[in-house]
């Protein structure tokens, strides 16, 4: 079975267990890492090394303090590619990225339903 993409014990340790909080936290969560990851498509696109690590350094820290750990792992490997200019893999991560952000929409999906 596949591990959750999300640290649920991190996020509710975040929010104090307000689940009305948690929501906000995952929408805002949702909307700034799908505006990020369109700016690192274009930053890809533009092989703009350092627009790249910010963008992936940034939403991998948000990642991180909301325990959504499948998109933190994904930008950390971006940010470290950016770091070492070596952009071949870039293309390929964002379309993991990409995936896993709609996993973990699907997951709160099913979570907030519960």
């Amino acid at each position: 079975m596949e591990a959750p993409p999300v640290d649920t014990i991190r996020l509710l340790d975040l929010t104090d267990g307000d689940r009305e909080e948690m929501r906000e936290f995952v929408e805002l969560y949702l909307q700034q890492t799908s505006e990020q990851l369109a700016g690192l498509k274009a930053a890809i696109e533009e092989r703009a090394a350092e627009k790249i690590r910010l963008l992936a350094h940034t939403g991998a820290g948000a990642s991180a303090t909301c325990g959504i750990t499948s998109m933190e792992t994904l930008l950390r490997e971006m940010e470290m590619c950016a770091r070492n200019k070596t952009l071949n893999d870039t293309p390929a991560l964002l379309e993991r990225a990409e995936i896993a952000l709609r996993r973990v929409r699907e997951f709160f999906e099913d979570y907030f339903e519960k």
